[in-house]
């Protein structure tokens, strides 16, 4: 069983779950659409028009409910009798009564078409939709089948490129007839066309769980939108494509979009503009002779699955941090971090606005929060042994799960592209954020045994470093129990070697 995934208004989804290919599904511009009153093109079909399709073994008439219209990659299938039929993997009937991809056709299936006076009895004409073969090989090839239905050998598969397509919803009948060929309309996410029930998972955001269960169950339907509306988001899935040269110009960027959900639903983009975009961020290298080739910054976001405009901006914040001389101060790293507008974090500070107001006083001359990046500046100084974030607490807690991630894109900044000479640095900002600590803490947390609890207790006892632990420890060792003193004597005996 093919199981589908749906992701239904998950914040976190547009990162964290990859992107699948929606089929297109669809067939040629040009090619003829059988209808009661004989061929049109399909070009020519519009909502409410009637078409030919097939119930069962015998043809019917069904009315277009919907139209797609889009541009995709496209075969032209050449069948025995004669028939040619361009279509975008889209799925047509095998002699045996199952649906197989046109993108999965080799030479030699067998396609079910309809027999040349199949639509007499819908209209009382003879209409020859069915070409007759006119070679000995081709009559051996084309036979009757079953009811109306007669199959005919594919003789030929040949890739014809972008191609104009264009996809029907059917009612009734959920089939077509193209150029002789039974195909089916759009497609359903949950099930496979001619097999078993497929499991739909619906992953989605606990506030919406109650409003889209009482849809599911009331039958109801929702609409799908492709995060391709968004420029950035177009580019954070772009980016990985061009770093692994499956996009290098124009067209192939064009037959990259041309399988997304977005141009599916009919949308189109100027890739002129992406790529402008992607130019300024520092993303890709200006475009020349129609060559699109990835920056380091690019390949940085694409290996760590991270929006280029994202590692630029880190490149951008540590190097000014640097300069002013600030990557000891918290605050500073958190703004660093933070400081950062295509990926954001989101949440209701309401009840602990004084948490914004520390964070604002803390941060040193020369750096201010730039607007829509409070929250995840907050976020960020609140993770590094700042006080409690309430509500926040999840959205913190996602920010320790990156921060492994985002150590490997500064220390690679660092490496590729700044030449900083900070590598230990951002060992440092990783150990803070996983422990919840700030730099007063931090040589101490470094100590064997030594947690956040037992730093901070030191620390007020006037520790600062591990040699002041022998002079202190006669003062507090009936303080504390028998394994903090243990690994303070253990951190005296490695003093001592």
């Amino acid at each position: 069983m093919a199981d589908v995934v749906i992701v239904v208004g998950t914040r976190r989804g547009k990162e964290d779950v990859s992107l699948i290919e929606i089929k297109q599904m669809c067939v040629s511009t040009t090619s003829r659409i059988l209808t009661p009153s004989g061929y049109k093109p399909a070009s020519k079909i519009e909502i409410g028009d009637e078409v030919v399709g097939v119930v069962g073994n015998s043809v019917a008439k069904g009315v277009v409910e919907k139209r797609i219209e889009t541009i995709g990659l496209a075969k032209k299938i050449v069948l025995s009798n004669g028939s040619r039929v361009v279509l975008g993997d889209h799925p047509v009937l095998s002699w045996d009564g199952c649906w197989i991809s046109s993108d999965d056709l080799k030479v030699g299936d067998m396609l079910s078409i309809v027999r040349r006076d199949a639509i007499s009895s819908l209209t009382g004409r003879v209409h020859y939709s069915l070409k007759l073969p006119k070679s000995i090989e081709g009559i051996r090839n084309t036979r009757p089948l079953n009811g109306d239905i007669w199959w005919s050998k594919v003789s030929s598969v040949e890739d014809v490129g972008l191609t104009s397509l264009i996809n029907f919803q059917v009612g009734k009948t959920e089939t077509f007839i193209v150029e002789d060929v039974v195909t089916h309309n759009c497609g359903r996410a949950g099930r496979k066309h001619g097999g078993e029930p497929a499991l739909a998972h619906v992953l989605v955001e606990t506030d919406r769980l109650a409003e889209v269960r009482d849809g599911l169950e009331s039958g109801s339907s929702m609409f799908v939108h492709s995060t391709f509306d968004s420029a950035d988001s177009l580019i954070f899935h772009l980016m990985p494509e061009i770093a692994a040269d499956r996009v290098t110009n124009m067209k192939t960027a064009e037959q990259w979009y041309s399988r997304s959900l977005a141009s599916f639903q009919g949308r189109s983009v100027d890739f002129r503009k992406v790529f402008a975009k992607m130019i300024e961020m520092g993303a890709v290298y200006p475009i020349v002779e129609d060559a699109v080739r990835p920056t380091k910054i690019g390949k940085i976001a694409a290996d760590l699955y991270f929006h280029p405009g994202d590692v630029q901006a880190w490149s951008d914040n540590f190097t000014k941090v640097f300069e002013l001389g600030l990557e000891n101060d918290n605050a500073a790293i958190a703004w660093a971090l933070g400081t950062r507008t295509y990926t954001k974090c989101y949440g209701d500070f309401a009840e602990h606005r004084f948490v914004i107001s520390e964070c604002r006083s803390a941060l040193p001359m020369g750096l201010e929060m730039e607007p829509g990046t409070v929250t995840q500046v907050v976020l960020w100084w609140c993770s590094m042994g700042g006080p409690p974030t309430g509500r926040m607490r999840n959205q913190m807690l996602e920010l320790r799960e990156d921060i492994g991630r985002i150590k490997q894109a500064l220390v690679r900044i660092d490496r590729e592209v700044r030449g900083w000479g900070r590598a230990s640095l951002f060992d440092d900002v990783e150990m803070m954020v996983r422990k919840g600590i700030g730099y007063s803490l931090l040589d101490l947390c470094k100590l064997p045994g030594i947690t956040k609890g037992r730093a901070d207790y030191l620390y007020n006892a006037g520790v600062r470093n591990a040699d002041d632990i022998a002079e202190i420890l006669p003062n507090i060792e009936d303080e504390v129990d028998d394994s903090f003193r243990e690994a303070l004597l253990g951190i005296i005996r490695e003093l001592r070697k």
